[in-house]
């Protein structure tokens, strides 16, 4: 009996620890208003793809357009296969190489490589009319 107890206590408690949807993206949300989050989730690319991938990014954010239509607070990049960041796969139904921007409230952009981000920026003043 006791045991059983234990076991339910543990399990609820796991299932309380984890975060929803929701509080993952609002965790990944910019904090400051009018700034960006980059979040580029990678499966198993080699060092010198994962560099480039960050490259390629960069000099989108950076460029001249870039920095007037997407400033950026932060980017980090995240594994699929660590075991530490489960929470962002599952949650997130991620299963492939994907970029995600987040605004101070949501998710803005969800792209499977960079050129998509780069389009993203290019068109940024028509969405805006739209």
């Amino acid at each position: 009996m006791r045991r059983t107890v234990f076991i339910i206590l543990c399990i609820t408690f796991l299932f309380s620890c984890s975060k929803s949807k929701d509080d993952l993206i609002k965790d990944m949300t910019s904090k400051k208003e009018d700034l960006y989050n980059i979040y580029i989730f990678y499966g198993n690319l080699k060092p010198e793809d994962q560099e480039k991938l960050l490259t390629d990014i960069l000099e989108i954010t950076n460029s001249d357009k870039g920095l007037k239509n997407l400033p950026i607070e932060n980017i980090q990049m995240i594994s699929l296969e660590d075991e530490n960041k489960q929470d962002y796969r599952k949650k997130l139904n991620l299963t492939e190489q994907t970029i995600l921007i987040l605004d101070s409230e949501r998710i803005i952009l969800t792209a499977k490589d960079p050129q998509e981000v780069q389009n993203y920026v290019d068109n940024i003043d028509l969405i805006d009319i739209l």
